[in-house]
């Protein structure tokens, strides 16, 4: 998987705290609203995630959280030393 940092952040984020829209994304991530609307867009362009509604709330696809569930299990292992 060839995400940057924003994009992986952002789809662990959806993974973790399920549907939101970007604001809430962005505030989660501690990144700049504008950064994780246009990871939205580029994670959207690629299959993983797409817009739920019409009130711009973002949830993953199935590949989307195939990617998120392996990035969330790397994060896991790295934090436990192995």
């Amino acid at each position: 998987m060839d995400l940057s940092p924003v994009e992986r952040e952002t789809l662990v984020i959806l993974y973790t705290h399920g549907d939101n829209l970007p604001k809430a994304i962005s505030d989660r991530a501690d990144r700049h609203s504008k950064s994780v609307s246009r990871s939205l867009s580029r994670l959207e362009d690629r299959g993983y995630v797409v817009r739920k509604n019409k009130y711009g709330v973002w949830t993953l696809t199935d590949q989307g959280e195939s990617a998120a569930e392996q990035l969330e299990n790397y994060g896991r292992s790295e934090g436990a030393g192995i």
